[in-house]
């Protein structure tokens, strides 16, 4: 059974090319889904910031 294993694992060594380029691109797609996700995220917190800012009784609105 042994001797099963080792052969079925060698039928295909191109199959595991074309497996490790997939998840290759599938890495680099998602480490670009999470940097526009951040820029997002802190974009929307600074916007926040910046319209709130004279909106609120802070320190800010006396002059």
């Amino acid at each position: 059974m042994s001797t099963d294993t080792l052969n079925h694992s060698s039928h295909h060594p191109v199959e595991h090319e074309e497996e490790h380029h997939d998840a290759s691109g599938t890495k680099l797609f998602g480490f670009w889904v999470y940097l526009m996700s951040d820029l997002v995220i802190f974009g929307s917190l600074f916007a926040t910031y910046a319209v709130l800012l004279r909106g609120t009784a802070g320190e800010f609105n006396r002059r």
